[in-house]
């Protein structure tokens, strides 16, 4: 028992139209029939065909919105996934330029402590030229000071000989006080001397 073009629309919700549309010349030959009035009727096997005919289109247009929104999810997710590598890469970045900024403050401030390690290194050696200039100008100061003792020993000796032939009452000391008194002074200079030469060392 077969349907009318008017069932079959009722039946699918769509238009006799779109019924119509599918009655191809072999589809009529083979399933439609035409009735006492003039009105079609399609048989069982050819309803069967016209329902597959209008639920393909709309498995067709499920699939479409089913991969759309798979595809719309997928996009987010990407979008997503670059976002979050950007912010990623920026934070890299940022912790890129403090390693590099520390890493110049460190170079400087190594730098500094060289200059200040030279700087004393040049101070120490220019404190040991001035120590020795010191100690070799002191000890010709002594030296000098030696010398000219010994000359004013060595005039008040002669004095003393030439008074002493002039005039019989005075009474020179002996030579041996002289050489012993002046033996004294020398060894009383020299000990002052390294003394002091130790105490700078």
């Amino acid at each position: 028992m077969g349907k009318s073009v008017k069932q079959l629309a009722d039946e699918f919700g769509v238009s006799k139209t779109a019924i119509r549309k599918r009655f191809t010349a072999e589809f009529k030959a083979q399933y439609v029939e035409t009735n006492p009035d003039g009105s079609l009727q399609v048989n069982d096997e050819g309803c069967k065909l016209i329902e597959e005919s209008l639920q393909k289109p709309l498995q067709t247009a499920q699939t479409k919105v089913s991969e759309t929104s798979e595809n719309q999810g997928l996009q987010e997710t990407v979008a997503a996934q670059k976002e979050t590598v950007a912010i990623l890469k920026g934070q890299l970045d940022i912790k890129d330029e403090q390693i590099k900024a520390m890493s110049d403050q460190m170079a400087a401030l190594q730098a500094e402590l060289e200059r200040e390690r030279q700087h004393s290194r040049d101070l120490s050696d220019r404190l040991v030229v001035l120590t020795d200039q010191a100690q070799q100008l002191h000890a010709g100061t002594i030296k000098e000071r030696l010398t000219v003792q010994e000359q004013d020993e060595q005039a008040v000796i002669s004095q003393t000989a030439e008074q002493g032939s002039n005039n019989e009452k005075v009474v020179p000391a002996s030579e041996d006080e002289v050489v012993a008194e002046q033996t004294e002074k020398k060894k009383s200079w020299r000990e002052k001397l390294g003394d002091w030469i130790a105490g700078r060392k």
